[in-house]
């Protein structure tokens, strides 16, 4: 800022605070009146008679214009290091803390009540008395029957009871012979496969032995046929069904008359058990066989289960393992082992086959093997004609 500016300005400030002074110079009751300034916020201030401050004048008036930037000093020596301050004395040991006052004791619980002893229950009524039971092994199998009863109940093959499967081991002492031969019994031991018509006598109880052909080996188990029908004196034949002379013959219900005399007729043979068995009927008329439990269940044509109690020891054949052994209704079809010994039974021309468990596609004829060595039908009904030729299980 230019100099004469700045006196200016100097002089206006003493010419301002000089009129203050002659203002308040004038005698007051014969006594002068000092004047007070101060600077606050900026502003030259002063005191009037009303001891009110009152801004004088804006001292940023008085600021010059920004100078030039003065030059960079030089760097001052560096000063010497300050010498090491003295140790510290050590502190006081601190005084140990006053130990505390031991807690109250709790005041003990109140004791629970003990609880009250609860009613004792009715005693149960007495059970009635179980019937006696008998127990016997055939075959292996563990079987049971009511006293006074005749028919025995499988109970467990006690051969299961191996390893929890049954082995494939000879059922002992039932095998005779194999293709006449007693003392080597050949696949039924050697672990081959016995092929079909391999001829085997088997001892169906302990006085009996019965010629039977294989028909299917599957490696644990054969399903054989009998080499001949079996009956007695007023059984050489019997119907499929039968209800009567005169009434005409029907599939609908199943084979109930020929299962029923094949049950009378393996009756005692007592080292024979039929496995649980199931076949569905291909023909007309019945649905279905099942054999378990020492009986057979047929299912007929509407559905309803009819049951036949027996031994169940042997069943009867199927026209489709027939088939695959090679029969049809050409004559000689069959292989001669499966129609052999028919017509000569008590010196009769008959029987002229024997009965499977297949019915006809009509509603009354049923499937036989005929001893012209073919499948034939026939009614139901015919009671002078077929027998029975038994199928059995045993295993190898």
């Amino acid at each position: 800022m230019n100099k004469n500016i700045i006196v200016l300005y100097v002089g206006v400030i003493i010419a301002i605070i000089l009129s203050l002074i002659n203002m308040f110079s004038g005698k007051d009751n014969g006594k002068s009146q000092s004047i007070q300034f101060r600077e606050k916020d900026g502003y030259l201030q002063y005191l009037s008679e009303n001891n009110e401050w009152k801004n004088l004048y804006d001292l940023s008036n008085l600021k010059g214009t920004d100078g030039k930037d003065g030059t960079d000093g030089i760097n001052g020596i560096d000063g010497k290091d300050g010498a090491n301050g003295l140790d510290g004395k050590n502190g006081l040991n601190g005084k140990n803390g006053l130990n505390g006052k031991d807690g109250i004791n709790g005041i003990n619980g109140v004791d629970g009540r003990d609880g009250r002893d609860g009613v004792d229950g009715t005693n149960g009524t007495n059970g009635v008395d179980g019937r006696k039971v008998e127990l016997t092994v055939t075959d292996g199998v563990l079987k049971w029957r009511y006293v006074g009863e005749t028919t025995w109940n499988d109970l467990v093959d006690l051969t299961t009871l191996i390893n929890g499967t049954t082995p494939p081991q000879p059922t002992q002492g039932i095998v005779v012979a194999v293709n006449g031969d007693s003392n080597n019994l050949g696949c039924y031991t050697n672990g081959t496969t016995c092929p079909a018509g391999t001829l085997m006598e088997i001892k169906v109880n302990s006085s009996t032995t019965q010629g039977f052909y294989v028909i299917k080996d599957n490696g644990t188990s054969i399903d054989l046929i009998s080499r001949e029908n079996i009956g007695s004196a007023n059984i050489t034949t019997v119907g499929w069904y039968y209800e009567g002379t005169g009434i005409a013959g029907t599939n609908a219900k199943g084979p109930l008359t020929v299962l029923t005399d094949l049950n009378e007729l393996t009756d005692s043979w007592e080292n024979i058990t039929m496995p649980t068995y199931e076949y569905n009927n291909s023909g007309a008329g019945y649905q279905k066989l099942t054999i378990s439990s020492n009986k057979a269940t047929i299912i007929d044509k509407d559905g309803n289960s009819t049951v036949v109690d027996g031994t169940s020891r042997a069943r009867l054949l199927t026209i489709e393992e027939a088939r695959d052994l090679g029969c049809t209704t050409t004559a000689q079809s069959c292989p001669t082992w499966l129609y052999e010994n028919l017509g000569t039974i008590n010196g009769s021309l008959t029987p002229y086959g024997y009965w499977t468990l297949t019915s006809y596609s009509n509603d009354k004829n049923v499937l036989n093997i005929r001893n012209t060595g073919l499948i034939a039908n026939n009614s139901a009904a015919d009671v002078n004609g077929r027998g029975i030729r038994p199928v059995i299980t045993i295993s190898k």
